[in-house]
């Protein structure tokens, strides 16, 4: 009798699986992974208990809020569309934290202020080093507020080999890491194999983490990082992966009274081919590679996370059949890439926010497409990125490759701040042959972007290529409509070799250039249509519009496509630069206009010959989903000479320009 009772409950069991039920598992600081984990009084006390669960549709896993888990969740089983597999938080208090690094102790005085751990559980390398979930900075030489944003620079170099310096060189750093801008987009680090006075022999080793190929430049910047020499201010770190051990700088007190962590974990989260899986209300946090990494799973919703405190990503996504929901979570304190997602169609990003990603030199990794706040890549697409905040980036804000992609209503503000040649929005198309098409920047404020020109060889000059929204070698097919753009170094709109894209009801202010349309050495511009924009510099040093045809000179500027209707306004002389087969020159509006038989019926104004000035211009912006009235003394005009007193309405996910009235 007692066999058949269990075969009953076995049964049982199995039939509420079926029907999506499943188990509630828990887990707590105070658990034990000897309990049975089915309620908050018997809960769990390991992520390893939970990776040993089989868990099935309907299962789900339940961390307490306000306690710490150490190690990487695997999961790698599915639920079904009517019962997903859930990890959530519950009780009281804030998000329970999954954290992908360990505490570190057994700090011994080497000297001075620097002290030494073992780290026998680290690799070949450490990403981070935290002080009470705040990431120490990695030593390094010059310091990042020494003059020239802390770059030495390069004499000369053997490929990407040797490097020899122009300044003198007295410490051997031998061991460390040299990081240099071999181009505008690209940093790149090699560890230092020998040196002889200002020479510096690198390791020539391509591999996954140092996929750069970029030979040194010679007048461009490099510092040099992780190295003993390099620790002179309080929380400065190095490693050593040879003997495994850090050094840490540290004056104000003995560090082992300290809540110290080090990356040990490649992963916080790791997915691995699975569907239907929901994760809820977590925070992931300090891990050496990926806080959340995502492989060949579809069906996957990520919502109300906090993903904090990355060696490298934060979030990677790969492969699978999409059907991947981001939502409602807060992405920061990221070393590399926010958001890298590869391969996975129909992708809805929305109302996250996305800060600090990418922001210090020689922390992220070597090659292209490093540093983005957010980069997508999937020519089947059906991908919606919308309602999101992108701040504070290295490079760009969002970075999309492929068709059928929405990016909506987003705001993006100060980027490019550690590269250049970036965009709040940029996109790039290349020697790809596969056609993209139902591509749409649609509403989206783009803020404030910086382009550093130190450790590079445009530091002396005026140059900067940070731009709003950049439409990259060959874009093609690509609707840019109702867009603000405003405050970059840049142009504020790039088509780069774009071909059939409409631009069109954009605000374009105070950017360096409004406007720019070259062709490119793989494509030429062409049957563009670029109507119904108000493009407004507010700087003597600014353009309009430029225009050139200098890398594809065989075809020319008339074959740009329609650019009319326009409002253009300037409180200089309103210049419009064109260059025409090498042959640059500056012209008047109506110059341009007679040269090429463009903007025939577009309005433009010199606000300089009303004897007005920036500060009687008032721009203000929208980024909110419902109508926003902004006060003012005076009385102002649009750019349609409508009157405004005292107050003006600015609609959802737009901006305004207003000129004082006489």
């Amino acid at each position: 009798m007692k066999n058949i009772i269990v075969y009953l409950v076995i049964i049982v069991g199995t039939i509420a699986r079926v029907h999506g039920q499943g188990h509630n598992y828990y887990v707590a600081n105070a658990g034990s992974d000897q309990n049975n984990g089915f309620s908050t009084n018997t809960p769990f006390q390991t992520i390893n208990k939970v990776n040993s669960l089989v868990l099935g549709p309907g299962d789900k896993v339940f961390f307490k809020r306000g306690d710490i888990f150490r190690g990487q969740i695997n999961l790698t089983h599915s639920g079904t569309s009517s019962a997903h597999i859930v990890v959530d938080a519950y009780g009281v208090g804030k998000s329970p934290i999954i954290a992908g690094a360990t505490p570190i102790s057994g700090w011994v005085k080497k000297g001075g202020n620097v002290w030494q751990a073992s780290c026998p559980q680290c690799g070949t390398e450490v990403t981070g080093l935290y002080r009470n979930s705040i990431q120490l900075p990695l030593g390094r030489y010059p310091k990042l507020n020494s003059p020239n944003m802390g770059y030495l620079t390069v004499q000369s170099h053997t490929g990407y080999t040797q490097l020899t310096g122009q300044e003198h060189i007295s410490q051997n750093w031998s061991g460390g890491e040299i990081v240099y801008r071999p181009y505008e987009w690209v940093i790149d680090k090699r560890t230092i194999t020998g040196q002889s006075g200002n020479t510096f022999n690198l390791d020539a080793t391509v591999n996954a983490k140092n996929n750069s190929k970029y030979n040194i430049q010679d007048n461009w910047g490099y510092f040099i990082q992780n190295h003993p020499s390099t620790l002179t201010e309080n929380g400065e770190w190095c490693y050593n992966k040879t003997t495994k051990t850090i050094l840490l700088y540290w004056s104000n007190s003995n560090p082992n009274n300290e809540a110290i962590d080090v990356a040990t974990f490649s992963k916080a989260l790791h997915i691995e081919g699975s569907s239907f899986v929901d994760i809820f209300n977590i925070n992931f946090s300090e891990a050496l590679n990926y806080n959340i990494y995502i492989n060949n799973s579809s069906n996957i919703v990520l919502e109300n996370d906090t993903i904090t405190n990355a060696g490298e990503n934060g979030v990677t996504i790969t492969g699978g059949q999409g059907n991947v929901t981001m939502e409602h979570n807060h992405i920061n304190h990221i070393n590399n890439n926010g958001i890298e997602i590869r391969g996975v169609p129909k992708l809805t990003f929305l109302g996250n926010t996305v800060e600090d990603v990418g922001t210090i030199p020689g922390r992220g990794k070597s090659g292209d497409q490093q540093y983005f706040a957010f980069q997508y890549f999937d020519d089947d697409g059906g991908t919606l990125i919308a309602n999101n905040v992108f701040a504070r980036a290295g490079y760009v804000g969002i970075g999309f490759f492929g068709s059928n992609i929405t990016v909506r209503n987003n705001l993006i503000l100060d980027y490019d701040l550690i590269k250049s040649d970036g965009g709040g929005i940029y996109t790039y198309k290349g020697a790809n042959p596969k056609e993209r098409s139902n591509q749409k920047i649609e509403g989206n404020i783009i803020l404030n972007a910086k382009g550093p020109k130190e450790g590079s060889r445009m530091k002396n000059t005026t140059y900067s290529n940070a731009t709003g929204i950049y439409l990259d070698d060959c874009t093609q097919n690509i609707d840019v409509t109702g867009n603000t753009v405003a405050n970059c170094s840049g142009p504020g709109i790039y088509m780069h070799g774009t071909s059939n894209a409409n631009v069109s009801g954009n605000t374009l202010f105070n950017n360096g250039a409004q406007v720019t349309i070259l062709n490119s050495h793989f494509c030429a511009a062409s049957g563009n249509s670029v109507q119904s924009n108000i493009l407004f510099s507010e700087q003597p040093n600014q353009v309009l519009a430029r225009y050139e045809n200098g890398e594809n000179p065989q075809s020319n500027i008339s074959a740009f496509g329609t650019i009319d209707n326009n409002f253009y306004y300037s409180l200089s002389d309103g210049k419009f630069a064109v260059n025409i087969n090498n042959n640059k020159q500056v012209l008047a509006f109506k110059d341009w206009a007679n040269t090429v038989g463009k903007d025939g019926s577009s309005v433009v104004k010199n606000l300089r010959i009303a004897n007005q000035q920036a500060s009687n211009v008032i721009f203000q912006y929208n980024f909110t989903k419902a109508n926003k009235v902004i006060t003012f003394n005076g009385t102002y005009t649009d750019i349609k000479n409508n009157t405004y007193q005292g107050q003006a309405t600015i609609l959802p996910f737009s901006s305004i320009i207003l000129i004082k009235k006489d």
